[in-house]
């Protein structure tokens, strides 16, 4: 494969795994690729979480997808995304035409129409509403407010499309100098998707020129304004191995950063951008300052050489300089750029860990940085990355702060041999702490809470307590019996972390449950695919028809209903575990954890291919596989009484997680091992309870 095929194939699959993503950690969005991608595209580059964003996409949208309304600026989006399939199979780089520049110019003018009288959506409407409200506002205030418009499609554009587009861009250059026209396109996705994944070698030096007289230091310290461009060829030649070993929280949903890039856009923001900017914070083992000899051919600049640099604060400010020097246009800003804009820069020289660990805790504070990172070096995620280490019989590498596993890789430490974490078959046996804290208070009984971005590693959150620092007594667990969690009980804790063993199990349930699951898309293909074969549902079907036949395949609605609640059905098997063994202390989960079949995800997690090989095969031993068939027997049961209150919930998801329906839900567990003693069931032998059929420890 060509080099050019291959990056197209790569991009492909990042913005795949990312829509993916998206829906893993938002189930209430459709399971729709075209919508998903509405999501991403607010997600990246407005910074807007998926509760947030304010999507017009439907019928009479009048060409918004999506709108952000700011105090400064108004942005609107029409996103585009090819076919999914033809795409996949093609693996090359889709074309629109003119039709895409035209649905623009209609959100434009809709948008703007001071009248009113063009009708949209509801969401259209409001959109418009908010548009005209906040450009009232600043024409009182005597200051311009900007209008954004963006084509944002996974592709590029045809000749025809380009011309338009130069058209549009004139027409409204004449009439509106507040309104802005641009295209995010195939290329730009591709670059911001792929900015995360490159991995370079790591500097072993860097050569810092620095603007005359600005550079102050001491033995430890040294601060100096640097030239900003000399951070894009740092980026370009290093990418993020910049930041290998520091704590990873990019530019995927900040503000602030597009703040910095529309302040580099400009002349005077350039110029400023020294006073505007915190800098970047780099750590060293030493450093060198050089002055250029006197007479020398060479270039007559002061110089600094660090030795073993590291950015261990200022990922943020590199990235976003880097992209809007290659986002500039005109020649007259990229040389202004170069020749003015500089950044303040602070070195910090010293080897201990401990130290730099202290510096990026206290100095991340112009984004906000993710508190699993600043919790990431606190004693009790170390002593649990050693327990995960030293105390399993198959080690695993608990991963403590964004991409460490990787820096690790590609910078062994001392202590970290990938072999270590690998099975006979090259599958690595890595766990982040942020999976161990949804899984684990899924399976201590608060599925409720972990459905939602549970923030177990905030400061003031009782949550990390009571998942990383306590360990549920056997009170606890009987309570789980009874129905969902609702608080945190300290006289049913005991003080002290749960075992690797405990988390691992939690893990592994979490894992097999989503890999046991077709995804949403998946389903939805096989059930139209069903219905069209049957003859409900026809070629030329409308969506509205479309959505109302899949809800009468219960298959679907069945599966749906599954991968909608994976929490759920942690919390679930949590309580089959419980009824069996009483109690999930360190020794019973040790003990299930070397049964023949959980033994062989323990030692080779590659759940998908574990999935797939046991799932039509019956086997009295596979606990994992029985436990999902019964729960799965149990929900069918749960739907067929209610039904109705499902189908007619506007928040499903939300519905299946409340706390009524994880109490019928263990109810069902109930009735449906004692309904079921009589038959045989690929999950169990005919003429015994389902409980009673699990293996003894």
């Amino acid at each position: 494969m060509d080099s050019k095929k291959q990056d197209i194939k790569e991009a492909i699959e990042l913005l795949k795994s990312k829509l993916n993503s998206i829906q893993e950690n938002t189930p209430e969005i459709e399971d729709d690729y075209h919508r998903l991608f509405l999501y991403f595209a607010g997600y990246q580059f407005e910074g807007q979480e998926p509760d947030e964003l304010k999507i017009c996409d439907g019928k009479d949208d009048m060409g918004i997808d999506i709108y952000v309304a700011e105090d400064e600026r108004f942005a609107i989006y029409q996103c585009k995304l090819p076919e999914w399939e033809t795409m996949e199979k093609e693996q090359s780089v889709q074309s629109f035409g003119p039709k895409i520049i035209n649905e623009a110019e209609d959100a434009l003018s809709f948008i703007t129409n001071e009248k009113g009288n063009t009708k949209g959506n509801k969401e259209a409407q409001e959109a418009r509403n908010r548009y005209r409200t906040r450009k009232r506002i600043s024409a009182e205030a005597e200051s311009d407010y900007k209008l954004e418009v963006y084509i944002c499609y996974f592709g590029k554009l045809t000749p025809a499309a380009e011309d338009r587009l130069d058209e549009l861009k004139n027409e409204w250059g004449k009439k509106d100098s507040d309104v802005e026209i641009n295209t995010i396109d195939f290329d730009n996705i591709a670059d911001v998707l792929s900015e995360s994944s490159l991995m370079k070698e790591r500097p072993k030096s860097l050569r810092l020129y620095y603007h005359e007289d600005s550079e102050v230091h001491t033995r430890t310290w040294g601060y100096t304004l640097v030239p900003a461009m000399q951070f894009c060829e740092f980026f370009d030649d290093y990418k993020m191995s910049l930041f290998d070993l520091n704590v990873r929280y990019y530019l995927e949903k900040s503000h602030i950063n597009k703040s910095i890039i529309t302040t580099l856009n400009e002349i005077k923001g350039q110029k400023n951008f020294h006073l505007l900017n915190n800098g970047i914070t780099i750590s060293c083992t030493n450093c060198e300052y050089k002055k250029p000899n006197k007479g020398s051919k060479a270039e007559n600049r002061n110089y600094i050489i660090l030795h073993n640099p590291q950015i261990i604060n200022g990922c943020q400010t590199v990235i976003s300089i880097h992209r809007a020097y290659h986002q500039f246009t005109e020649e007259s800003k990229q040389r202004n750029f170069e020749a003015d804009c500089l950044v303040p820069v602070r070195m910090i020289i010293t080897s201990e860990v401990e130290l730099l660990s202290e510096i990026v805790t206290a100095s991340n504070n112009q984004n906000i940085m993710s508190p699993r990172n600043l919790r990431s070096n606190s004693r009790h995620q170390k002593v649990l990355q050693n327990r995960f280490l030293n105390q399993l019989s198959h080690k695993w590498f608990y991963e403590r702060k964004d991409g460490e596993f990787i820096s690790l890789k590609k910078q062994p430490a001392r202590w970290f041999k990938t072999s270590h974490f690998q099975s006979k078959q090259g599958i690595e046996r890595v766990v982040s702490n942020e999976d161990i804290a949804k899984t684990w208070l899924s399976f201590i009984g608060f599925s409720r809470d972990a459905s939602e971005r549970i923030n177990a590693f905030g400061f003031d959150s009782k949550k990390y307590e009571f998942l990383f620092e306590k360990t549920p007594k056997d009170s606890h667990w009987s309570s789980i019996m009874y129905g969902a969690q609702t608080d945190f009980d300290e006289e049913k804790f005991d003080n002290g972390s749960p075992s690797p063993e405990q988390y691992l199990f939690s893990y592994i349930i979490y894992q097999f449950i989503k890999a046991s699951l077709p995804t949403p898309q998946q389903n939805k293909k096989e059930a139209i695919i069903k219905l069209k074969s049957s003859g409900a549902l026809k070629e030329n079907t409308s969506p509205e028809e479309e959505k109302s036949a899949l809800m009468t395949n219960e298959e679907f609605v069945i599966n749906q209903i599954l991968y909608n609640m994976k929490e759920v059905i942690v919390e679930l098997y949590s309580w089959i575990f419980i009824k069996a063994y009483v109690s999930i202390n360190k020794e019973t989960a040790t003990k299930i954890l070397n049964l023949k079949i959980i033994k062989e995800l323990y030692e080779n997690p590659d759940f998908i291919s574990f999935a797939k090989n046991h799932r039509e095969t019956p086997d009295p031993e596979n606990i994992l596989t029985n436990c999902f068939g019964f729960i799965k027997e149990a929900v069918g049961r749960w739907y067929s009484r209610n039904k109705q209150d499902y189908q007619s919930n506007p928040r499903r998801t939300r519905f299946l997680h409340s706390k009524d329906t994880i109490t019928k839900l263990k109810n069902s567990l109930i009735s449906t091992n004692e309904d079921t003693k009589v038959y045989g069931m690929k999950w169990k032998e005919p003429g015994i309870e389902f409980l009673k059929s699990l293996p003894k420890l």
